[in-house]
């Protein structure tokens, strides 16, 4: 279990494809990784392999590289990590499983003085949609949000200064793809109305 509240970015040190799925290779600055630790990676709950310092290994199966933005990692890519939550711990954000539910694009990024706005599309038929309440809760490559405004098929976010600083959602454009996991809580009022 996760809250969104990303710790800060890393990068993809390699890349390497298996034999039903692939292998990556994280730069971190986390020093103190256990193995078989869950770290969220762009929102993707993954467990932690052979750590050494702040660099660890995690292995991505076919439905993960099938249903998340890691099908088209690149070496070099910046992906924003968060640890799983620990007793005592600080409750912010909101929960957050690393089940990635759905892949959305970046359809329009407007700078508003320190802040920035973007809007994000998801596919028109996408059952999630009805997750979606403006005021509540998403995480868009593991970054816990709050949905400003709602579109026929996505919604709006304002980016802070601070969120802009630690992750990388800074890095985004226009055409960028992003994990999408909808509010867990949402999820279930929905399924049981």
């Amino acid at each position: 279990m996760f809250t969104g509240l990303v710790h800060h970015f890393g990068t993809i040190q390699a890349v390497v494809p298996t034999s039903k799925g692939c292998r990556l290779t994280i730069q971190s600055q986390f020093e103190d990784i256990d193995i078989g630790e869950s770290i969220a990676i762009d929102g993707v709950c993954l467990t932690a392999l052979e750590p050494k310092g702040g660099q660890f290994n995690v292995e991505l199966s076919p439905e993960t590289l099938a249903v998340t933005t890691f099908g088209n990692c690149m070496l070099g890519s910046a992906v924003n990590l968060e640890r799983s939550l620990r007793v005592g711990d600080k409750l912010g954000g909101h929960f957050v499983t690393g089940h990635v539910d759905t892949i959305a694009t970046v359809v329009q990024i407007e700078e508003q003085g320190e802040f920035i706005s973007v809007r994000f599309a998801c596919c028109e038929d996408d059952p999630g949609l009805d997750y979606l309440v403006e005021k509540g809760s998403v995480a868009v490559n593991g970054v816990s949000l709050t949905i400003n405004t709602l579109t026929e098929v996505g919604f709006t976010v304002m980016l802070i200064p601070h969120t802009l600083e630690v992750t990388n959602l800074s890095l985004m454009k226009v055409g960028s793809p992003v994990n999408i996991e909808y509010d867990m809580l949402a999820k279930l009022v929905v399924k049981t109305a």
